[in-house]
């Protein structure tokens, strides 16, 4: 219990709210931007937090975290390519509504379903850490397996409307993370003799090519041929992008159950 006092101290420090909020800004930036995650940001401005007090500098990079998955739906919704890999699934129904004119109003659902989510996480870890940790001990190479097996059959599901296709993407999302050196047994899967893959393919540049660079290309051939309708696209209606209660209340229950 001694860690609702210590969240209270937090809560009353001004200038570790201003943290708070410069990385929360920071974050969303970077998830925004296709090709830039939040731990590459994590990873850029660690060197900063050397210089700040332990507390600063956990929450500084804590949040740059969180607001850096919330903001990969910024460019998902905006633009059809998620800024992070986990707002891969934002696009989905958030980009229609973009170009429907109703950018605002998926925003608005994004924004409180991540808020809803992630409260409900911290809770959960403040409450059940002791618990989780204890349980993250007694998993082994069977729990691990059916977690990773469970992931790509709900991948396969939401990727499509053909079940078939999904899974065959997700295979071939295995298959290409296997490129590079085996972490086992140190032999080489997949680099056909190639130095460059000894790595593997980098999230990031598979992101940019896959997400990205196809995505402009089919908007620019589209700019070109339908202007006109990428100019209807364009106008919105102020009030369709206002989100009442009533629209959202069919969303509660799969931001509780996703949180």
């Amino acid at each position: 219990m001694e860690i609702f006092p210590a969240l209270l101290s937090v809560i009353t420090d001004p200038i570790l709210l201003g943290a708070i909020l410069l990385a929360a800004v920071v974050g969303m930036v970077v998830g925004a931007t296709p090709g830039l995650t939040a731990s590459a940001a994590i990873a850029m401005l660690l060197p900063i937090t050397f210089h700040m007090p332990p507390l600063f500098a956990l929450a500084f990079l804590y949040v740059i975290g969180k607001s850096g998955r919330y903001g990969g739906s910024i460019a998902a919704i905006l633009f059809n390519t998620p800024g992070t890999a986990a707002s891969a699934a934002t696009q989905i129904d958030g980009y229609p509504l973009a170009r429907a004119g109703k950018a605002g109003k998926a925003m608005k659902v994004a924004t409180i379903s991540s808020v809803i989510g992630d409260f409900m996480g911290d809770i959960m870890l403040v409450v059940g850490v002791g618990f989780i940790a204890a349980l993250a001990l007694k998993l082994g190479p069977p729990e691990i397996f059916a977690v990773y097996f469970a992931a790509f059959v709900v991948i396969g599901s939401v990727i499509g409307n053909s079940v078939l296709k999904g899974l065959a993407s997700a295979l071939l999302g295995i298959i290409i993370a296997m490129i590079g050196i085996d972490p086992i047994s140190g032999e080489e899967r997949y680099t056909f003799g190639m130095f460059e893959l000894s790595n593997g393919i980098g999230l990031v540049p598979l992101m940019i090519g896959v997400f990205v660079l196809g995505e402009v290309f089919a908007q620019m051939e589209e700019r070109r041929n339908h202007p006109a309708k990428i100019k209807s696209n364009e106008t919105t209606d102020p009030d369709g992008n206002q989100l009442s209660w009533e629209e959202y209340k069919p969303c509660l229950p799969h931001a509780l159950r996703g949180g």
